[in-house]
């Protein structure tokens, strides 16, 4: 199984990073994990003429090697980022009947709640499946160290969690798939 974390935020001051780097070194433990960061991958906005195809192409190839996907993104005005949607609206097919997890980052205590919610609406629209368990980080900016590792012991508990029930979730889809693949 192969999955893939996509990072959406892309401020210079963004401390979702850390949350990215550690749950890709948690989810390489147990499974294979490529981490997007749209921070490096120049993507034009959706709609405008474009000189050149290669990243979103590229993008493309690594989703649809994908098993599953888990969105990241900071919450801003109560939603996630401009750069996740303006990610998404370059493929549909590519996302279509995978599970996709949820993970979200606040500034405040909340941990990104209001985003998540949307994210999941997100999730549906692309007609892929959304993990029901969700991952939310309250006050980011105190969560991690500089090594990228959490300062409590909840935050790591709670990444376990998530994982835990994301790769279930992703494990009963995967196999229906490869059943359906003898099958046919």
């Amino acid at each position: 199984m192969k999955i893939v974390i996509i990072l959406s935020a892309i401020r210079e001051e963004r401390k979702s990073q850390s949350l990215a780097i550690f749950l890709l070194n948690k989810m390489n433990e147990r499974v294979s994990t490529e981490l997007i960061d749209l921070q490096e991958i120049n993507l034009p906005a959706f709609g405008t003429k474009l000189e050149s195809h290669q990243n979103i192409e590229q993008i493309r190839h690594i989703l649809i090697k994908s098993d599953g996907i888990i969105f990241i993104s900071p919450e801003y005005h109560q939603t996630y980022t401009s750069t996740l949607k303006n990610m998404v609206e370059y493929y549909w097919a590519e996302f279509s009947k995978k599970p996709i997890g949820v993970v979200t980052t606040s500034a405040g205590k909340l941990g990104g709640v209001q985003a998540s919610i949307h994210l999941q609406s997100l999730v549906l629209a692309l007609g892929a499946y959304p993990v029901p368990t969700r991952l939310l980080i309250p006050e980011i900016q105190n969560a991690f160290n500089e090594k990228n590792e959490p300062v409590n012991s909840d935050i790591e508990k709670n990444t376990e969690y998530f994982i835990d029930e994301f790769l279930d979730f992703a494990a009963v889809l995967y196999q229906d798939k490869r059943n359906k693949r003898v099958i046919s």
